[in-house]
């Protein structure tokens, strides 16, 4: 008897007990979350198709409740959602539902595509954090390359500034002085709050405060860059004369604080002040800050070689930390450092391959530190100006910590000149592409369009042509200050590595 019973429910179809629904997601309402039971285990296919949207979609896990995510889908569609479930034994059952997407706000950017190359473009997403520079407008949305279409827009209570992907996929970014980990569905997966944070009820605290620009993860550790107040001897007193010493004087200085991510106990404390010379400036170190004059002005931390990378924009400078915190070397343009970080100094780049007020650090498949190179300058208070039209474009060293050096690997400039005066990055790709972000163009505004615009662009390094241009713009009648995106982040897939994806 328990021959043919097992016999049976080898052979048979699987039933469906509940579902296929499909649930409209509130933070994230372009998303959908699909339940299904079934009385045997089951793999689940799912392929759903409207006006813009043909997406097959495959859980290879065997089991018989399947609650799983929607993305990649389009505003406002109508959706034919086809699901089918098959056991082990290969037999299988078809069912279908529809679903409807929410809306995309009125205020919304625009987002268009300059360039496009069906061949090269990108196959994932490109999340971005857009911020509207003349209205309280902050919209986290992740574009497709193909058409400059929205595919996931976030529509939660956390307004957050994403810096970067989890090894888990997720979010992970800032929100006031907490570090959030979000999911796709705006879901809160970790929440972290530093000495200033409000309404962090049940987070896991951690010692650090004026947190901003960064944060990272490295083997359960986090690293943020927090701000504070320091009284220096000496500090230049302007650019014209920066040998020239007055003080004592205010600085903001920066320190590089890494916590466990599983109870926030503080495993590192790095003032950059006790690892760069405080007397040395950069353009804009003499901006008057809350906390003092803007002297370093750290802006990116990056996991890199069991330490960390730390990007610092005053200084025209990327230090690479161990990870006991101790410098092992400073990429940057020799003028004006004293004892001892000559010694620390990589020989090279030439000249026309150091950085000036860099962004964004992203390691590439080569090993090559890549960085949006913002130009600003294009010299030192230490140097002549070279009196030409500052640029931005994206740079990549090879370094030799062995030997003490770094070559200029490549650069890239877009097809016409542009001049980020800030923020943006480089995000290397798998295939050796990069992803660059130049957010604060002021020469892209027009009559109908606010006065500061992005520009992110998919190129192969030593090929002139972009495979993508993408243009990011405002109604001027709706944000006539335009916009502005910190990143620019490649999303692969919204999924665990198991789950197959085809689009067509």
């Amino acid at each position: 008897m328990f021959l043919l019973w097992w016999m049976a429910c080898v052979g048979r179809r699987p039933e469906v007990l509940d579902g296929p629904t499909v649930v409209r997601v509130a933070a994230a309402p372009l998303s959908g979350e699909l339940s299904v039971t079934t009385d045997l285990p089951t793999t689940l296919a799912v392929r759903l198709k409207g006006d813009g949207v043909d997406l097959e979609l495959f859980f290879p896990e065997y089991t018989s409740t399947h609650l799983v995510e929607l993305h990649a889908l389009r505003a406002d569609t109508d959706l034919d959602v086809h699901i089918d479930v098959e056991t082990r034994a290969g037999r299988r059952r078809t069912e279908k539902t529809e679903f409807h997407t929410g809306s995309l706000p009125d205020d919304l950017p625009r987002f268009f595509v300059v360039t496009a190359d069906p061949d090269r473009a990108f196959r994932g997403w490109i999340l971005l954090s857009v911020t509207g520079e003349s209205s309280s407008g902050r919209w986290l949305v992740a574009v497709d390359p193909r058409d400059g279409e929205i595919g996931w827009l976030y529509d939660g209570p956390t307004s957050l500034e994403v810096m970067g992907l989890t090894e888990r996929g997720t979010m992970l970014g800032m929100s006031s002085q907490s570090v959030v980990e979000l999911d796709w569905l705006g879901r809160e997966r970790g929440h972290w709050a530093g000495n200033g944070a409000r309404d962090a009820d049940g987070a896991i605290r951690f010692d650090a405060s004026a947190m901003s620009h960064d944060v990272r993860e490295q083997d359960g550790q986090m690293a943020v860059l927090a701000s504070r107040s320091l009284v220096v001897p000496a500090y230049p007193v302007s650019y014209e004369t920066p040998d020239v010493l007055d003080g004592p004087t205010r600085i903001e200085d920066v320190e590089v604080v890494v916590f466990a991510a599983e109870d926030g106990a503080v495993t590192g404390r790095w003032p950059l002040s006790e690892r760069l010379d405080t007397t040395r400036i950069g353009f804009d170190s003499l901006d008057e800050e809350p906390l003092g004059f803007d002297w370093v002005h750290a802006n990116a931390v990056l996991p890199y070689q069991g330490g960390w990378l730390v990007g610092s924009r005053h200084q025209d400078a990327l230090v690479s930390l161990d990870a006991a915190g101790d410098v092992r070397w400073i990429l940057s343009n020799p003028y004006g450092w004293a004892d001892p970080a000559p010694a620390l100094l990589l020989d090279g780049p030439d000249p026309a391959g150091w950085p000036f007020h860099a962004h964004g650090p992203s390691i590439d498949r080569e090993g090559n530190i890549v960085v949006l190179d913002n130009g600003n300058d294009g010299h030192t208070p230490y140097t002549e100006d070279p009196g030409v039209p500052q640029e931005s474009r994206v740079l990549a060293w090879t370094v030799n910590e062995e030997q003490g050096t770094a070559e200029t690997a490549w650069a890239w400039s877009p097809p016409d000149p542009l001049f980020s005066d800030g923020m943006g990055n480089a995000a290397a790709l798998a295939n050796g592409d990069v992803i660059a972000n130049f957010p604060v163009l002021f020469q892209e505004g027009g009559a109908d369009r606010g006065e500061r615009a992005v520009r992110v662009f998919q190129f192969t390094p030593g090929e002139p042509d972009p495979a993508l241009d993408l243009r990011i713009t405002s109604d001027a009648r709706i944000d006539p200050g335009g916009v502005g995106a910190y990143r620019a982040i490649p999303v692969p897939t919204f999924w665990p590595a198991e789950v197959s994806v085809e689009r067509r």
